[in-house]
């Protein structure tokens, strides 16, 4: 399984699953005949994925600095805590798009909730 922005392209080709979200990834894991999976996303969807599909086995495609997303690594709580806090890096989306983030968020949400 891997996330359709993971290079190179050409792993994207032998992959049995090219998956657009974390929801399609752990269904795909749940539904699948298969027991172990390698999966090409960011080290921490293994997690999630071990979770939601205790009874499968998962393996990360890539260890080490290409395991990590350079753009989810740059997000942290308290960067997130002092932008609230300050209204640093205040960003304004169009009302349509607020509310499709936020179903995303709250089917997120859902599923990890169980």
């Amino acid at each position: 399984m891997i996330h359709p922005e993971a290079p190179p392209l050409n792993v994207l080709r032998l992959a049995d699953f090219v998956g657009g979200s974390t929801n399609q990834m752990i269904e795909y894991a749940r539904n699948s005949g298969y027991d172990e999976f390698v999966v090409g996303t960011e080290i921490g969807m293994l997690n999630a994925l071990r979770i939601k599909v205790p009874n499968k086995t998962f393996y990360p495609l890539t260890t080490g600095p290409n395991a990590r997303c350079p753009f989810m690594a740059m997000i942290t709580l308290d960067k997130v805590y002092r932008s609230l806090l300050d209204i640093v890096h205040k960003v304004e989306i169009p009302k349509s798009t607020a509310d499709a983030i936020r179903e995303a968020f709250e089917r997120t949400r859902k599923l990890l909730e169980g």
